[in-house]
């Protein structure tokens, strides 16, 4: 109740104009009704009761009501149709952030929500994604780093964790090395304990697990340790394996190396070395594929890139549009059950001689009541009321054509990533003049 109240502050939500929820409402004291009621019905015992987002925006890059747009765009996506949520954006701060206060419990299924490892992986990326969409700005992470719990942050911060100091170690060893055999003899001189597999990893003295090197980033992979120290070996490997992968799959086109701003060619000459004969492939499979599909003009190549750009976004939108109308169903199902639920408790309370009694004794039930039926009434205004059984079905028809059409989707996007690789790697190969080689000699093109 507390937490919910806050994110719904007025005076940081202009008077509440920054305020949007699905399937529970905007009053602080009725959502958290809502919230017990769907716990209620949970099997077995989980201290969490919700779950509370915050997603901040750079301050200035954004008004209020886009990035209360991108809250709720983001929490329709990333908890779906069947979870209560409240959105609330403040803009009582110099950045504008919004709040995102989830029930824990899934309000059709009434199984909790599953908090495993990746969900913040997931989420994360799902707001990154949402906010690129709308052209704004995102805080980038390399690559293979993760989430940290409070007590490993605060670790990393004070320098005391097992991984902080094995980061110091190795980032010690790999300047006053030349190669990687080196830095273990030297890691293995500071006391480390070394495991050799598919990744190596290192234990120091007094600590119970190894760690893996990978785990410190993307700069500690035993690769990158190698090109940080000019080695080619492990480079050469991964370039053969490649050659073989691509001679199994000829049709599958890779995206050009930039090689002047590329920070890994800039670093690895092996890299580079690397990087030189892979573009010239690619650069020879984009051609190869061009003249089997018949263009033969940067002209007509456009005309297919902007062809699969017109499918994709036909059925994304056919796909969103069945997303919307998934939400509101679900929407109108969990207020068809509370109201189900509750009626006959109402009716008791029409029947009492003591309201004022029993309206302390069903304060909830009521309030619940209540509540579903103006969402009804807003629903369906001037229709008959559809049983409950009614909705669920045209749910279920719903949901199947939501799958067929998210692989439809999804279709049309590898589709048009293909064509916009292409034509990226013509655009490079290219350079200026957009003129395709012309049909003759087969050596000279």
């Amino acid at each position: 109740m507390k937490a919910i109240k806050y994110i719904c502050n007025p005076e940081k939500t202009m008077n509440g104009l920054l305020v949007s929820s699905h399937a529970c409402a905007q009053v602080p004291e009725v959502a958290a009704a809502q919230f017990a009621d769907t716990l209620s019905h949970c099997q077995g015992i989980n201290i969490n009761k919700a779950y509370h987002v915050v997603q901040s925006f750079k301050p200035g890059e954004v008004d209020s009501e886009t990035a209360h747009q991108v809250g709720m765009e983001f929490a329709a996506e990333y908890f779906g149709d069947q979870y209560e949520y409240i959105v609330t954006t403040h803009i009582d701060k110099e950045h504008i952030h919004n709040h995102i206060m989830v029930c824990a419990a899934n309000f059709m299924t009434y199984k909790k929500f599953n908090s495993d490892r990746g969900a913040y992986r997931r989420l994360r990326a799902t707001s990154d994604r949402i906010c690129r969409e709308h052209d704004l700005s995102v805080i980038d992470t390399p690559s293979g780093n993760r989430g940290k719990c409070y007590k490993e942050w605060l670790a990393d911060k004070n320098g005391t964790s097992w991984k902080s100091k094995l980061k110091q170690h190795l980032d010690l060893c790999i300047q006053t090395s030349q190669t990687f055999e080196e830095v273990l003899v030297k890691m293995q001189e500071f006391g480390y304990e070394i495991k050799h597999g598919k990744h190596v990893s290192f234990r120091a003295p007094n600590q119970e697990r190894f760690t893996r090197a990978k785990r410190l980033g993307t700069n500690y992979t035993e690769d990158a340790i190698r090109a940080r120290l000019g080695e080619t070996t492990s480079i050469l490997k991964q370039l053969e394996a490649k050659r073989k992968k691509m001679s199994t799959d000829n049709k599958k086109i890779g995206l050009l190396i930039d090689l002047e701003n590329n920070l890994k060619v800039q670093e690895s000459a092996g890299y580079e070395h690397w990087a030189k004969i892979n573009n010239l492939k690619e650069a020879a499979k984009t051609i190869n594929y061009l003249t089997e599909q018949h263009l033969d003009s940067y002209q007509a190549l456009t005309e297919q890139v902007e062809a699969a750009q017109h499918g994709y976004q036909e059925a994304r939108q056919a796909f969103k549009r069945t997303d919307e109308q998934l939400h509101q169903l679900a929407h109108a199902i969990k207020y068809r059950k509370t109201y189900q639920q509750s009626k006959a408790v109402y009716l008791a309370y029409q029947q009492s001689k003591n309201k004022s009694q029993f309206e302390r004794q069903h304060q909830r039930e009521l309030i619940l009541y209540r509540a579903a039926v103006n969402e009804l009434k807003k629903i369906y205004p001037d229709k008959k009321l559809p049983t409950l059984e009614q909705l669920n079905n045209q749910y279920q028809q719903l949901q199947e054509e939501k799958n067929n059409l998210s692989q439809a989707y999804k279709k049309e996007k590898q589709h048009l990533n293909k064509w916009q690789k292409i034509k990226s790697n013509v655009d490079s190969i290219l350079g200026a003049n957009k003129q395709l080689p012309e049909k003759g000699n087969k050596k000279e093109r």
